[in-house]
């Protein structure tokens, strides 16, 4: 139900959804991550980055949690943690391309 709200642009409503899939399954990863996006998509960086930081919590240097961070970061202008949690990314999944080209243009 929240996968289908979020892609129709509900975002109030997924939320809802969401949280309270994450209060019966406390500490759920993919509950917090859609709950995080969909913090960052109504502009709530702070909250979005709260939700990240916590997923990191229950899965450490998850790749693509270290990379939507590292994104956040990086359009805030904040470059050192940026290039911390790409490099965190990087090391988790050295074969990405992508994340070692980001790496390098600092």
């Amino acid at each position: 139900m929240g996968l289908c709200l979020k892609s129709l642009g509900s975002y109030r409503m997924a939320e809802k959804s969401f949280s309270k899939y994450n209060s019966i399954i406390c500490g759920c990863p993919e509950a917090l991550y859609h709950l995080a996006t969909i913090s960052l998509a109504r502009g709530d960086v702070p909250e979005a980055i709260n939700r990240f930081t916590e997923i990191l919590s229950l899965v450490p240097n998850d790749p693509s949690v270290c990379v939507e961070l590292s994104n956040i970061f990086s359009d805030q202008r904040d470059e050192s943690n940026a290039l911390q949690y790409m490099f965190e990314a990087y090391k988790s999944s050295p074969a990405s391309v992508h994340k070692l080209s980001w790496i390098a243009q600092f």
